[in-house]
């Protein structure tokens, strides 16, 4: 058994909201679910199998305690996020919910203790692999961050990582993993975690911020070409039939969603100064990196998720959040400044610069009127000009990164570039 890893007063408060979490279940527990449904508070259904808990205002102030005095112990805030201590909180809670009143004070011990073992366990290394839909790997293996790309037909790769693990041949299980990757590309990470669930949050994680990175690079064609990329299962397929009746149609087809090609990941797409700064800077932990490092990753995430959308404005809208957690303090004006930062970072002196300064204070209040509900299209070379801004953004980002300061005063180096004082001509 694990050593105790929670002081006395910790796994008191830690017995005590599982106590309340247990009350509030049962308080909640003749609810229907037109009841949970209609209900104007604040519900969160629990549940496992055959076994729902219903947990109302009390019981998420409970589990709310329980997170926060949990994380507050250094080593386990190292290793578990509040996602993953919310999710062992849910099976501390099925595991005492049948239990009677005069059970609770036993039954919430025993859930203490074997949460505490949980959070005592060291970690292990963890190697997970996804299949990737619309990616074209064209090279042997492709590095971005801690993910590597493979061809679809390196299908042995996963087979060989089982076969390591488990040790010995398991045919039934190699089948399984053959249909589950065929046809797909392949991404592979490797990731240090308590158990399966975390490793997949980790996993997936590094592997959505390797794609948004693919995304960014692929820009100034991704969009335009109608490239969708994600992992199996969360992609536009470009298969949704739609029924067209009008006085000039009537009949099948397709909608306009979808891909056309698949995103290709080449020898000379790896060769980029981009693609190899990318990769270096998702390969460091995020304690390693530096203010602008974490606001460049930032960025991209938002970035790419906006890429993958399918209405245009949707698009401008994220690609202008991805240009905002670069650039902007959180109380900054917003688009006086954001338009100074973007045209410094991506404009040459001159024309060039206050050109791309009018072109992202336009963009912007496209950005704001979609924003607050007002009609505002976004036409193709619209959608063009963002891109690229924001491509040539964040290359500019990367690097400038090596020599940007490090101590928390990034916006007096944006200052500096502006007015620039003596000591910094």
């Amino acid at each position: 058994m694990p050593p105790p890893i929670l002081s006395e007063e910790s796994r008191r408060i830690v017995k005590g909201c599982v106590i309340a979490l247990w009350k509030n279940s049962r308080d909640n527990s003749g609810l229907t679910a037109d009841q949970i449904n209609q209900s104007a508070g604040p519900l969160r259904v629990i549940s496992s199998g055959d076994t729902r808990a219903v947990l109302g205002e009390a019981g998420l102030k409970a589990a709310e305690d329980l997170s926060k005095t949990v994380l507050s112990n250094s080593t386990i805030k190292i290793k578990f996020s509040k996602a993953e201590i919310e999710r062992l909180t849910d099976e501390a809670l099925l595991q005492v919910l049948t239990s009677q009143p005069s059970e609770i004070g036993v039954a919430a011990t025993n859930a203490t203790q074997a949460l505490e073992e949980r959070l005592a366990e060291d970690p292990v290394e963890w190697t997970i692999f996804y299949p990737i839909a619309n990616l074209n790997v064209l090279v042997p293996e492709a590095k971005m961050g801690n993910v590597s790309f493979y061809p679809a037909s390196r299908i042995s790769v996963a087979i060989e990582a089982f076969r390591t693990v488990l040790g010995r041949q398991d045919a039934t299980s190699e089948e399984s993993i053959e249909t589950s990757l065929k046809g797909f590309a392949i991404a592979q990470t490797k990731v240090s975690a308590v158990d399966r669930v975390q490793a997949e949050l980790l996993a997936e994680r590094a592997v959505s911020d390797a794609l948004s990175a693919l995304r960014l690079i692929a820009s100034n064609r991704y969009r335009g070409n109608g490239l969708y990329t994600d992992f199996k299962g969360r992609v536009w397929t470009g298969t949704f039939e739609i029924v067209e009746l009008s006085t000039k149609s009537v009949g099948l087809s397709h909608s306009r969603i979808g891909y056309t090609q698949p995103l290709a990941i080449t020898e000379r797409l790896q060769a980029l100064l981009i693609f190899r700064q990318l990769s270096e800077l998702l390969s460091k932990s995020p304690e390693r990196r530096s203010e602008w490092e974490r606001r460049i990753v930032s960025g991209i995430r938002i970035v790419g998720t906006s890429l993958n959308q399918t209405q245009e404005g949707d698009v401008l809208v994220g690609m202008i959040s991805g240009l905002e957690a670069l650039c902007l303090e959180e109380y900054s004006p917003r688009k006086e400044f954001l338009a100074e930062r973007v045209a410094h970072m991506v404009g040459s002196p001159g024309k060039n610069k206050r050109d791309v300064y009018r072109k992202m204070k336009e963009l912007y209040t496209m950005r704001s009127n979609i924003v607050h509900g007002q009609e505002q299209e976004v036409s193709p070379s619209d959608l063009l000009q963002i891109t690229i801004i924001t491509y040539v953004c964040f290359a500019k980002a990367l690097d400038t990164s090596p020599t940007l300061p490090n101590d928390g005063d990034l916006f007096r180096w944006f200052d500096d570039q502006k007015f620039p004082s003596a000591a910094n001509p």
